[in-house]
């Protein structure tokens, strides 16, 4: 399968990046930063590492790809609307491209609470969510603009 990763030098895209090569996939990276690509990803083994700040070099990366996904977030307590920024940036590549699987990481509380939730589970969601507000509405806008797209 031929993919593209958003986010490899994160946590959650260093996993999906090393799952990917270990299971024989072609994987393309796209970064914020190259330079911050750990070392335990093999870098020969990638077929590109591309910087996100290029559209036209973000829209290569994701042509003729299989699937693209996303670890995309915010290093921080601050989102600086990053998430739906930089997925908004995503989309845009892949419906010119003609992509339409995409895999995104968000967060379970930004999502529907479920009726049946036990009180702790509610409490504890609410707590988290008011500690990382900023994050969550940041995640909370970019599946809305998942959820419009067209891919």
């Amino acid at each position: 399968m031929r993919i593209t990763v958003f986010g490899a030098t994160g946590g959650v895209g260093q996993e999906i990046v090393g799952q990917a090569l270990a299971a024989g996939h072609e994987v393309t990276v796209v970064v914020r930063d190259p330079d911050r690509l750990p070392e335990r990803l093999d870098r020969a083994a990638l077929r590109a590492v591309v910087r996100l700040d290029d559209p036209s070099a973000v829209r290569a990366a994701v042509a003729g790809r299989d699937a693209v996904l996303s670890g995309l977030g915010s290093r921080g307590r601050k989102a600086n609307g990053v998430a739906e920024r930089l997925t908004g940036q995503i989309l845009t590549a892949m419906e010119a491209e003609g992509v339409r699987r995409l895999v995104v990481v968000s967060a379970v509380p930004v999502g529907p609470e479920p009726a049946d939730d036990p009180l702790v589970d509610r409490l504890v969601r609410r707590a988290i969510g008011a500690v990382l507000a900023e994050l969550y509405a940041d995640l909370a806008r970019m599946e809305a603009a998942l959820a419009d797209s067209a891919t």
